[in-house]
């Protein structure tokens, strides 16, 4: 458990690390798209969780709040939620959702939610948000 728990603490600091020395090209712009470090950044983020799903080219939407109700911008989810966090050395807590092939084409051109200080996301939440980026983007 001790060895889990010390590769765990070690990861997280070589993210931080890794990351902190391009902090200003995370959330440049707010196109849904992701640009090469974002996408290093989130790949490195979730590598445990992944699985084969590589975040090069992906199309995102940011969520936060409570239960995730709260759409934000890239910009705002890279300068309020995320670059505090790793300036100070920390990990934001942030988690994702992959979209199904049904739901990418309700939402447009979506591939993932994004989740940052969430604490409980029901999939009715994310039906709300796919809908809601639908209207947005149209």
């Amino acid at each position: 458990m001790r060895i889990y728990i010390l590769f765990f603490v070690m990861l997280l600091i070589s993210i931080v690390e890794g990351f902190s020395q391009n902090l200003d090209s995370l959330g440049m712009d707010n196109a849904p798209s992701l640009n090469k470090v974002e996408s290093a950044y989130f790949n490195q983020l979730f590598k445990a969780s992944k699985g084969d799903f590589n975040f090069e080219n992906a199309n995102l939407i940011f969520a936060t709040g409570p239960s995730g109700k709260r759409i934000v911008s890239k910009k705002e989810y890279f300068n309020k939620l995320v670059k505090p966090w790793l300036s100070r050395g920390d990990t934001p807590q942030t988690f994702y959702k992959l979209l199904s092939a049904g739901e990418k084409l309700k939402s447009g051109k979506y591939d993932v939610i994004v989740l940052s200080w969430v604490k409980v996301f029901k999939k009715r939440t994310q039906k709300r948000i796919i809908r809601k980026i639908k209207k947005k983007s149209a």
